[in-house]
């Protein structure tokens, strides 16, 4: 059985300009999210973001903190 079906990050995305390399972002993973069986989603975070700001992305292996790891610019 995929687990991961119907699961969810949860990240905040902090971006700014970099003087050398132009706009970055920093990728914080604060949560989880998961499809109930009537098609609503649960969001446990563990931390609530200042600016308010979340972006819920789906467990399907293209989230950035799948390719690097954890904490790293893109």
């Amino acid at each position: 059985m995929d687990t991961s079906k119907g699961m969810y990050d949860v990240y905040h995305i902090r971006e700014w300009e970099d003087e050398k390399e132009g706009k970055k972002s920093f990728w914080t993973s604060i949560g989880i999210g998961f499809k109930n069986r009537d098609d609503s989603i649960n969001i446990l975070l563990n931390l609530l973001p200042f600016d308010g700001k979340i972006q819920l992305r789906s467990r399907n292996g293209n989230n950035p903190n799948n390719k690097k790891q954890k904490g790293e610019q893109s």
